[in-house]
């Protein structure tokens, strides 16, 4: 009873929190600017995007906010990202498009390709998006005012999240893991030291951006855009969370081992910081979201009925949060009804991850292995 007890507590605090989360998570809205209509460096890092980089850059091109710039660093790819970008370019002089620099030592890819394209950047704002986000055509002219009147160094959020069937499993757990357990809510209380950010899609005031060091203060990270987050709330930056699942849409990857990929290159990312967060993170998610289900068939097996409603509250609890966080970012019911298969491939993740950092065997991403001698993490 006393573990059942600390899983109702878990799930109560993980729910008044989500619910918070929600509450004052707001969808900016197109307003106009005030004075001078400022210049945003739209900046796309792209290694082997040839399927994506077309429909990511066409869609910056019909905003209906015209001053911009969209940047394009082709890092290494040995697909036909470059000629995709340069006939793009052509077309329009908007689009710009750099080759990157060989990968130096210490640096991880994407910040070393952010920070190439950003020292090109014009813009008093510099939009980092991925190559596989699409946006809408007013996605610009709703994402800036929201920044530039919260006085926001830096603006993140959550995106639409396109997922197959196969990835419906787990995808959708990253969003619940955010809004269950950080307070992002805080951050309309003027927290600047509440750091969160999506790599997905980024906007930084150039100015407080340089003042910081960039993507240069991050360069060895793998998850770079926690630690930018991080790095923002150091500096006692504004950071701004957003749902932005009606302005920007994405598919993170396009096959099931992809995603695979993924998970444990965060997973390992967390243990190269510290194992014990990580082991710490999944004892406490485990317990909270995935052994009530267990204990359920437990508890009707064994016919144990004076334990078994404080059980059913738990799991009901469970399935409402997932429920509520799939419906807000457009996910269907089976997302939600998944979520033991989910929470399992993740748990696997986890565990993989942790050996691999134990074992000092590195990870891949991007056909590149990142290990001690890279100087990565």
């Amino acid at each position: 009873m006393v573990y059942q007890y600390i899983a109702a507590v878990l799930l109560s605090v993980f729910f008044l929190n989500l619910t918070l989360n929600l509450w004052r998570l707001r969808v900016p809205q197109a307003e106009a600017l005030a004075g001078p209509v400022p210049l945003v460096s739209v900046i796309i890092p792209a290694r082997n995007e040839e399927a994506n980089i077309a429909p990511c850059v066409s869609s910056l091109l019909k905003q209906d906010y015209e001053n911009l710039e969209v940047i394009i660093l082709d890092d290494n790819s040995t697909d036909a990202t470059a000629d995709i970008v340069k006939r793009m370019a052509d077309k329009d002089s908007r689009v710009r498009l750099i080759t990157g620099e060989p990968l130096p030592q210490g640096w991880a890819g994407k910040p070393h390709a952010c920070y190439q394209a950003a020292l090109a950047a014009r813009g008093e704002w510099l939009l980092f998006l991925d190559a596989d986000t699409v946006a809408a055509p007013g996605m610009m002219s709703s994402l800036l005012p929201a920044a530039v009147s919260d006085g926001a160094a830096l603006v993140s959020g959550f995106p639409r999240q396109q997922t197959s069937l196969a990835q419906k499993t787990a995808i959708p757990l990253m969003y619940f893991f955010v809004l269950s357990w950080a307070p992002l809510w805080l951050q309309h209380k003027g927290r600047r030291l509440l750091s969160f950010s999506l790599g997905q899609i980024m906007l930084f005031n150039s100015k407080e951006y340089w003042g910081f060091g960039g993507h240069a203060a991050v360069k060895g990270r793998i998850i770079e855009d926690i630690w930018l987050g991080i790095e923002v709330g150091r500096h006692r930056g504004r950071q701004l969370t957003l749902d932005l699942s009606s302005l920007i849409t994405t598919e993170m990857y396009d096959k099931t081992e992809d995603m695979w990929q993924g998970l444990v290159k965060w997973t390992y990312s967390v243990a190269a910081l510290s194992p014990i967060i990580l082991a710490t993170l999944m004892l406490i998610a485990t317990t909270a979201y995935f052994l009530p289900l267990c204990n359920l068939f437990g508890a009707i097996s064994a016919g144990q009925n004076s334990v078994l409603p404080l059980i059913l509250v738990q799991v009901a609890l469970i399935f409402l949060m997932r429920w509520l966080v799939d419906n807000r970012f457009g996910e269907s019911v089976l997302a939600t009804l998944l979520h033991p298969v989910g929470f399992l491939i993740w748990l696997f993740s986890a565990i993989w991850g942790l050996g691999l950092r134990l074992t000092h065997s590195g990870v891949s991403w991007k056909n590149r292995i990142y290990d001690g001698a890279s100087q990565v993490e």
